[in-house]
Formats: structure tokens, C-alpha cells, sequence
């Protein structure tokens, strides 16, 4: 609450043509204590804040942003809900939540990145004209700079996907040019104690996602000799373990881990070692069954699994999409191979 009262209190003044003495002379306060209510240290005793209500004629939970609050817990949970059916497979009925939580809040535009998620996910070709619309609705509307850069991104790997590069230049060109040139970059030498902790780590956070999907589009696009190709991918996942103290969770979560070692795999066995494809067959094995067993705790948000494009779970994507590819044919007939197979048949199955 004294987040949204400094700012509100601060427009209120300022649209009154006060000075922040003047206000402290008017409510018998010190203009230190007004300063203070501006800079959201604290805000005013409860008995006083409708009469500054009263005074700037609005009212105590406009004030506090009650409302407000209300209306974006409310937004929230029907994002979690949307997080929740993409995480089951469930595209349409994500798809149906997005369309009535917008029509509930239809200037929550967090919402409407998480359609545009949902339209995506569900069937890109089909629903391309509307996921169009809403990315330009946002990008001409929002003033939120989180939910405008989503939507951006969003519309950005949707026209890569389309092979409409020319759309997906015009919207590169609306990104930050050079990323030393940004808040992440410099707003540490500001801060100080705690403050500087909580940007430093979230930097270095944001800095490893970048990097590492980086490194991972050269590792794949490069043209580099399978093991060369492993190599990459291995520093990617050992930058990924070497910050995930820094995060709340993991950064790469079980299921970017069995994709990625199941890539590893591939790699080792397109160059013949078969000891360490069967080595990564089994890491990936391992962290399919972790998912597995944990499909039925996801976070409050529902943000520990990703978005399937299919009701298939992990077990039966990694043996069919993944382990049946020829590349593995050098080692289909070897016994640990072939345990991993039948542990991810015995798993597979569709999401509820």
C-alpha cells in the first residue's frame, strides 16, 4: 500500500500546485513527514487519511490503491490458471481462460501477453492475425515496459517461426541496440547494501539467461563437430548450475535439463562415443522422471514447468521425439539404452 500511496499522494499534490511544505502546514505534520509518505518510507496514521482524502476530493482507497490491488491479485490468479493448463497441455482451455479474464480486465495487459503465450502455443498459423493484433494493441497502449517487452518478444519468435523476417526485423529495431546500455548495467554503482545485493543478483541472473541462449544458437547453428557441439552445450549447463544459488530456483528447470542432456546425448553419439551417450541417455531419463514425479506440485504461478504444444508428458516426448531419432541408432541395442527406453514407455503418458 505505501508503494501505490507515495505515488498516488505525490500526482495529488502536484496536481494541486503544492509545494511539499505547504501540505505539511495543511495536515500539521513536519515537511520531513510528508518527504517520507513521497519517498514510501512510510504513509499516514490511519486517522488521518481521509481527511487528506477528503481534501484532495478522492477517497481512501484510492488512496491506497485497494482497488487496484483487488483487481490485480484477481488478474494474477487467472494468469496463474493460464500458466497451470499450458503446463498440462491444455492450450484450449488456456486459451478460454485468456479470453475471459481479459474480458474481465481488459486493460491488464499482462493478460494479454499471456493470451498471445496461449494463441501461440495452442496453434500459431491459425490464430497468427489475432496474435498480431494483440502485440500491436500492446505495443500502442501498455505503459507497462515488462508486459510491452513480452509481448515484443513474443510477436518477434512468432514471425521467426513464420520465416517473416522483414516483420521480425521492424520489431528488432524497437529493442534496447547494445545491451552495456541499459538499467541492468549500471544502476548497481547507485545502490549500496541490500538494494545493490537483490539488482546484482537479478542482473547476473538476466546476463546467464542471455548468454546461455546464446552460446546454445551457436552450439546448434555453427556447423561445429559433434563434440565441439557437446562441449558448448555442457559450459551452458555448468554457467546455469554455477548461478542458480542466485535465483530462487533453479535457473534451468528439470525439464530444460532433460532436452539438454538428451542434446548432449545426440551429439555424443553422432561422434561415436557410446559410453557418453549413454551416460546423457540416462541423465535425461533421470530428469524426466524427476518432472514426472513432481507434476502435481507446481509453483503458485505455475512457472516451474513449461508450455506444451501437446498433451504428451516429458516420458513420452523424450522417448518418441527425441530417442527414436536415428542418431541413436548406435546405441539402440545396448542394454542400458534399452533400460532407459522401457522406464520412459512404462512413464509416458497424456497430461490431465
Amino acid at each position: 500500500m505505501a508503494i501505490h500511496f507515495k505515488d498516488k499522494f505525490r500526482t495529488l499534490r502536484k496536481s494541486f500546485e503544492l509545494t511539499q511544505e505547504q501540505v505539511a502546514d495543511i495536515f500539521h505534520v513536519a515537511p520531513q513527514t510528508v518527504s517520507r509518505w513521497e519517498k514510501g518510507i512510510n504513509y499516514p496514521d490511519t486517522e488521518l487519511l481521509p481527511h487528506i482524502a477528503l481534501f484532495f476530493k478522492t477517497t481512501v482507497d484510492a488512496l491506497l490503491g485497494t482497488q487496484e490491488m483487488a483487481i490485480e491479485e484477481q488478474a494474477r490468479k487467472y494468469i496463474a490458471d493460464i500458466h497451470h493448463a499450458l503446463n498440462a497441455g491444455q492450450t484450449g482451455k488456456a486459451v478460454s481462460i485468456a479470453r475471459r479474464a481479459i474480458a474481465a480486465f481488459p486493460v491488464y495487459y499482462p493478460l494479454q501477453v499471456a493470451l498471445m503465450n496461449a494463441l501461440i502455443t495452442a496453434n500459431a498459423a491459425q490464430h497468427h492475425a489475432e496474435i498480431v493484433q494483440i502485440g500491436e494493441r500492446i505495443f500502442n497502449h501498455c505503459t507497462d515496459k515488462k508486459a510491452a517487452d513480452d509481448a515484443r518478444m513474443f510477436l518477434f519468435r512468432h514471425y521467426i517461426d513464420r520465416g517473416e523476417k522483414d516483420e521480425a526485423q521492424a520489431i528488432c529495431a524497437t529493442l534496447t541496440a547494445e545491451a552495456w546500455v541499459t538499467q541492468d548495467a549500471t544502476l548497481h554503482y547507485l545502490l549500496e547494501g541490500e538494494a545493490w545485493r537483490q539488482n546484482i543478483q537479478l542482473t547476473i541472473i538476466r546476463f546467464t539467461n542471455l548468454l546461455c541462449e546464446v552460446i546454445t544458437g551457436y552450439a546448434h547453428k555453427a556447423d561445429l563437430p559433434p563434440l565441439n557441439r557437446a562441449e558448448w552445450l555442457q559450459k551452458v549447463m555448468q554457467i546455469q548450475a554455477f548461478t542458480a544459488p542466485l535465483a530462487e530456483h533453479d535457473t534451468a528447470s528439470r525439464v530444460g535439463k532433460a532436452f539438454q542432456h538428451a542434446d548432449i546425448a545426440r551429439c555424443y553419439s553422432e561422434a561415436g562415443d557410446i559410453e557418453n551417450t549413454l551416460l546423457y541417455v540416462e541423465k535425461a531419463t533421470e530428469d524426466a522422471l524427476y518432472h514426472t514425479t513432481h507434476m502435481d506440485t507446481p509453483d503458485e504461478n505455475g512457472d516451474n514447468y513449461m508450455p506444451w504444444h501437446t498433451n504428451r508428458n516429458l516420458p513420452w516426448i523424450l522417448r518418441e521425439d527425441w530417442f527414436n531419432h536415428p542418431a541413436f541408432d548406435p546405441v539402440r541395442e545396448e542394454k542400458r539404452f534399452a533400460a532407459c527406453i522401457a522406464t520412459l514407455t512404462e512413464q509416458s503418458g497424456t497430461l490431465l
